[in-house]
């Protein structure tokens, strides 16, 4: 089934296959599978960087997976210019009407 659904993802256009990487960062992440969630983040962050700017969803993935002080979490919160954990001077918190 795995493999099946590769098939199908490599069908999607870009930007639907982004989105569709946002959406499994998300949910690993609601499902406490951080590093899964970040590594899945982190690909589609650096696939798709300009694409990824104006994306809400990365920094509610890492305001969800909390204040963890891991190298891979400092890595994504880079990428998308967030301090990790959401402290002050970052993006505004993103919220249910700006994230999807």
């Amino acid at each position: 089934m795995q493999s099946s659904a590769r098939v199908y993802v490599s069908t999607l256009s870009g930007a639907a296959r982004n989105r569709y990487a946002m959406d499994k960062a998300m949910a690993q992440a609601d499902a406490k599978m951080f590093d899964a969630s970040l590594d899945t983040l982190e690909e589609a962050l650096v696939a798709a960087p300009e694409w990824a700017r104006h994306q809400a969803l990365p920094s509610v993935i890492v305001q969800k997976i909390g204040h963890a002080s891991t190298s891979r979490l400092r890595r994504v919160s880079k990428l998308i210019g967030a301090p990790p954990g959401g402290t002050a001077g970052s993006f505004m918190p993103a919220t249910s009407k700006t994230a999807l």
